[in-house]
């Protein structure tokens, strides 16, 4: 659980990492992919950084390795974030994290982090429960979609800068009738990591901070996206440049046939899908 303030005078990102369920722990991702590759039901830069501040990168996700259940598409990210949080409240969801926001508990969806764990996980689980295998068509379910997520994109208006809210307050509290290209926020004030989309190594660092600093996760994505398209890809950031006014958005992770892309630019009455965890 996480507390975060209306007033957001105080660091968001703040939860606990030992949160672990069915044993998988964030602290130790590469030990844990090791040991899933030898279990039967498992496949097998240098320059200037783009980060205008120096900051460890904050932990926001909590560590999952059950059962993720893709939300039907929503016309909007605040209907689907809505419709997350109705059904998550109806099957008193044990394993979906809450967060408390002006003194109320609220479930949150997914960060980026944990939907892309939740896109390797799947992908590398062969069988079914009942041990017959999974069809390729079946391990890429989570890739044929693009995924929303609850990290947030503030931009400063008429520059390159911009910062990642990996858990996003404004989002996570949207109002379920929000259907505008963008919120209005205050970006001197907004709370969360800066960086330059100018830098030419702005790509890679900005998927760094989104996946929490974790390279093993990065590289074992990597190895997933070749595995199933038998190419290389190296995703991409697509983000706003030079807006006319300070504007926020939602960071998701593109489909397969987009090179699992992250889009920062995408607007928020165009759509949201969402993955919940299995209660």
């Amino acid at each position: 659980m996480v507390f975060i303030p209306a007033h957001m005078e105080v660091n968001p990102y703040a939860i606990d990492s030992t949160d672990v369920h069915k044993g998988l722990d964030f602290s130790n991702f590469g030990g844990w992919i090791r040991e899933k590759r030898g279990d039967p039901r498992y496949s097998g830069r240098s320059g200037t950084s783009s980060l205008t501040k120096t900051t460890s990168a904050p932990v926001a996700s909590t560590a999952f390795s059950g059962r993720s259940i893709l939300m039907p598409q929503k016309r909007t990210y605040a209907l689907g974030v809505s419709f997350l949080q109705e059904v998550c409240v109806a099957e008193n969801n044990q394993h979906q994290p809450k967060v408390i926001i002006s003194g109320r508990e609220i479930y949150r969806s997914n960060t980026f982090l944990e939907n892309i764990l939740a896109r390797i996980i799947d992908f590398n689980t062969l069988t079914n429960l009942d041990g017959i295998l999974r069809s390729t068509k079946d391990r890429l379910r989570y890739f044929n979609t693009w995924l929303d997520s609850c990290c947030g994109i503030a931009y400063q208006a008429e520059t390159t800068k911009l910062k990642l809210s990996l858990q996003c307050p404004e989002l996570i509290r949207i109002h379920s009738g929000f259907a505008e290209p963008f919120l209005s926020v205050d970006y001197a004030s907004f709370q969360g990591i800066e960086l330059n989309s100018s830098s030419p190594n702005f790509v890679r660092d900005a998927w760094m901070t989104l996946l929490e600093g974790k390279t093993d996760v990065y590289n074992e994505y990597l190895s997933v996206l070749k595995a199933a398209t038998g190419k290389e890809i190296t995703p991409n950031f697509w983000v706003q440049r030079n807006t006319t006014t300070d504007e926020l958005r939602a960071a998701l992770v593109n489909s397969l046939s987009n090179d699992s892309s992250v889009d920062g630019g995408n607007l928020l009455y165009s759509g949201g899908r969402f993955l919940r965890r299995s209660p």
